[in-house]
């Protein structure tokens, strides 16, 4: 359902296929480790046409979490709607960034190495085996760099359309009234 940095609020989304509103929409969230994370259970916000949202909850430092929704028919959430539930994951963003950053130090360190040898043999053999390991690392980084594109290029893609979606739907349910 998406990556979240630990910290950030988690968007936690529903959607009940017969566009229902006036329902009680309960969330329980869990770690990676199938652990309650801390604020949860909680109640979701009716957004339109069936959609309900919560953005309460903080990432914890885990590697996701898993969101696990039910449907009910009043705020005491003693009756299910329907049986309507359904489930997330939310994947922590692995931090991409960082991930180049500690790529440039290794460029860095490996680009400024210098030594003495003994041997005037092992230095030449060392080098270009050295520029090798700096091009292999480099062509790392670029291939990181242009996934962290697309993948943000992707969500904007996603937040629009779902946008859309939502508009379409608040509109639809406008012209109902």
């Amino acid at each position: 359902m998406g990556d979240v940095n630990v910290g950030d609020k988690i968007p936690l989304t529903f959607f009940l296929e017969d566009e229902a509103t006036g329902k009680f929409v309960e969330a329980n969230v869990y770690d990676a480790d199938g652990a309650e994370i801390t604020g949860s259970p909680i109640t979701m916000s009716e957004v339109a046409g069936g959609i309900y949202e919560d953005d309460s909850l903080d990432m914890p430092d885990t590697s996701k979490v898993v969101a696990k929704f039910k449907a009910y028919n009043e705020v005491g959430l003693t009756t299910l709607y329907n049986a309507f539930a359904g489930s997330g994951t939310y994947l922590r963003n692995v931090g991409a960034t960082d991930v180049i950053s500690k790529l440039d130090t290794i460029i860095s360190a490996l680009t400024g190495f210098s030594g003495s040898f003994s041997n005037v043999t092992a230095t030449i053999e060392l080098e270009p085996k050295l520029n090798a390991i700096i091009e292999e690392v480099k062509d790392v980084k670029a291939i990181i760099e242009t996934d962290v594109k697309i993948t943000e290029s992707i969500k904007t893609d996603v937040n629009i359309e779902t946008k859309i979606k939502t508009d379409t739907k608040i509109k639809a349910n406008l012209e109902e009234c």
